[in-house]
């Protein structure tokens, strides 16, 4: 029952556990001992976390009554498009042309090959992660979790928006998340806290990086082998320069990411329990409502799509949407741009996942892809607007989306706008194949304000003003105390996220 035993690949080893289970139930009918394997863990602990790893979708039949069974109020949609499942061979003109596709395939029964799905358990990191701190998410069973940009990140945006978050991202060391896992999976709590562990380990190239130090060997030589077996396929992707860094996520089942775009290409693997997967095309702004740049939820849609609030956001309706699910033995690939939100309703998961970054040689975005055009063309009149208004552009944008706000200071705003405008437009019509007839400046822009900042001023509270710190007062308070005494908190140097440790005080 050792998965870094050699020749323990995930078919063996599924094979082994099995057994075992077979075993304990032979021997409860037959009022015996349950067999018992050799860890350092409880028993109950170590089969629910090797379950987590071994009970996976391996088929598409499998894939499709699990995605039926836990889809929400997507099912509204005329249709939702299941990313297509095949074998490497088939799937590598997907990845070139920059299509999601699920790879069922590519990992084979070599721990030393491909360490990830077969050797990795949460037992297995322990031992291995650095002492330092790592980043996680914690809130209520409900909500978790929603990511938002650091405080410092988003103040440099131009516009720190008024901001009330509740998720709570915090600092734990490893063995301190660990134990938080454990003692949540025995927990009686209607309501329960739920973490996601989320960190970098590996930097740009590649390079094999944990809690900020070069990683142990075990996980170097594991980083290594399996930058090693994916390299070839990230370089099938169309604009492929190299590996920017990659990340760990692990999670306990319930966590949601909601819906989100990353602009860079991704490669994505898991290491225990399945994930789902609901995917949007690129853009499609009148359907998914996205968030200002400057906002702390910048890249995130304004729709939760789990359940959706059709009053104020009737155009979801319209969304174009594809849905997967993916375990251990698949490799997922996602495309930049792709909205996406990653859910975890079936069983704790862990995964990670590979970014890519581009050639200076490639073309731009809405260049190449027409559905990335008024993206594009958002980013340029935010950055116009920022540009004079500086940490007042939100408020001003907002104030125009409602008409509120004094005359000079609107007609100044409304006027750059229609001049970035055309500009955009002027340069669309030098591009060759420029497409569909472009909208006027007008109509342009009125659905930006529209669609990007109509809502956004809603979350005000009485005294904010540009450059106030963001209200604290709804953040989820960490619990246990010996978890807030592990927690650490933020500061000006090292403040990733939003760490207050204590609170509320």
């Amino acid at each position: 029952m050792d998965p870094e035993a050699s020749g323990f690949g995930s078919a063996s080893l599924r094979a082994a556990y099995r057994a075992l289970q077979h075993a304990n139930l032979q021997a409860s009918s037959e009022g015996a001992d349950p067999v018992v394997p050799t860890m350092d863990v409880p028993s109950s602990v170590f089969m629910a976390e090797l379950a987590a790893k071994l009970d996976a979708v391996f088929d598409d039949a499998d894939a499709t009554e699990l995605l039926a069974k836990s889809r929400h109020e997507i099912k509204t949609h005329r249709k939702v498009t299941m990313v297509k499942r095949c074998k490497l061979s088939d799937a590598l003109p997907y990845i070139s042309r920059g299509e999601p596709v699920v790879i069922t395939d590519f990992f084979r029964d070599d721990p030393e090959t491909h360490p990830v799905p077969h050797k990795w358990t949460l037992e297995y990191l322990k031992r291995f992660m650095h002492r330092g701190f790592y980043n996680v998410a914690a809130d209520f069973k409900s909500v978790c979790c929603q990511y938002y940009e650091p405080r410092n990140i988003s103040a440099q945006a131009g516009y720190p928006y008024p901001f009330n978050p509740r998720t709570h991202l915090y600092r734990d060391r490893f063995s301190g998340f660990v134990d938080t896992l454990r003692a949540k999976r025995t927990s009686d709590q209607k309501e329960p806290m739920l973490h996601y562990f989320h960190d970098v380990v590996m930097e740009r190239d590649g390079k094999p990086v944990v809690a900020g130090q070069a990683a142990p060997p075990p996980l170097d030589a594991d980083l290594a082998a399996t930058l090693a077996a994916l390299r070839p396929l990230a370089q099938r992707q169309a604009f492929f320069a190299g590996v920017a860094n990659a990340k760990l996520w692990i999670g306990q089942r319930g966590v949601t990411m909601p819906l989100h775009y990353d602009s860079a290409d991704n490669l994505y693997i898991m290491a225990w329990g399945r994930k789902r997967v609901t995917l949007a095309e690129p853009g499609q702004l009148r359907a998914l409502y996205p968030f200002p740049n400057g906002h702390p939820h910048a890249g995130s849609s304004q729709v939760n799509i789990s359940h959706p609030d059709w009053s104020k956001h009737p155009g979801f309706v319209d969304a174009t949407l594809w849905e997967t699910v993916i375990g251990p033995g698949g490799v997922f690939f996602l495309p930049g741009h792709w909205w996406h939100q990653f859910e975890q309703p079936f069983e704790d998961t862990a995964s990670l996942n590979l970014w890519s970054y581009e050639s200076p040689q490639a073309p731009p975005i809405p260049v190449r892809d027409e559905r990335m055009r008024l993206n594009a063309l958002h980013d340029y009149m935010e950055k116009q607007i920022s540009s004079i208004f500086k940490n007042k552009a939100g408020m001003t944008l907002a104030s125009l989306a409602a008409g509120r706000g004094g005359k000079k200071r609107l007609t100044q705003a409304n006027e750059t706008l229609h001049q970035a405008v055309e500009t955009w437009r002027k340069w669309m019509l030098t591009l060759p194949n420029a497409g569909t007839p472009l909208p006027s400046a007008e109509a342009l822009v009125q659905e930006f304000l529209e669609l990007r900042h109509k809502h956004v001023m809603k979350e005000r509270w009485p005294g904010w003003s540009p450059g106030v710190e963001w209200n604290m007062s709804a953040l989820v308070a960490l619990e246990p105390p010996e978890l807030r005494a592990r927690c650490v908190a933020s500061t000006e140097k090292t403040a990733t996220y939003a760490s207050v440790c204590n609170w509320p005080a």
